[in-house]
């Protein structure tokens, strides 16, 4: 469990600190959020904990192109609710990034961090909040 839990914070450092891709998807870029992702990890808090699922739950979020976020915990759907992408201002830079705002207020924003073909990373937009990692899933 701890060589896992090392291995998912290395990973975390990879992905935040590349550079070659980029940190965020501006608007011509949107449609690469598409799609369905599973979380891997988070990592954050004042503590730097590290959370992944447990090994019998599979977390999947799916962002679709008409507007619609859901969150699906082994296929049934936990959470539901529209969102938009909105240009702002985050603690990630001094450039304005994409941020997911969800219709639903029980939904906090999250920063678009980084986005690549098959890995996307949000978080919150507060120090000590938390990160996490997705990877695509091709169907």
């Amino acid at each position: 469990m701890m060589k896992r839990c090392f291995c998912v914070l290395i990973l975390s450092f990879i992905v935040l600190s590349c550079h070659n891709e980029p940190t965020s998807v501006d608007s011509s870029q949107a449609i690469t959020l598409f799609g369905k992702w599973q979380w891997i990890a988070s990592s954050g808090g004042l503590v730097g904990q590290i959370v992944t699922p447990l090994p019998n739950i599979r977390v999947i979020q799916t962002y679709t192109y008409d507007g619609i976020f859901s969150q699906s915990w082994n296929d049934t759907v936990q959470i539901s609710s529209h969102f938009i992408i909105k240009k702002q201002k985050t603690i990630y830079s001094i450039d304005s990034l994409n941020v997911i705002v969800y219709q639903d207020s029980t939904l906090a924003k999250e920063v678009v961090v980084y986005l690549a073909a098959d890995t996307l990373v949000l978080g919150d937009n507060f120090y000590d909040g938390f990160s996490s990692v997705y990877k695509r899933i091709y169907q």
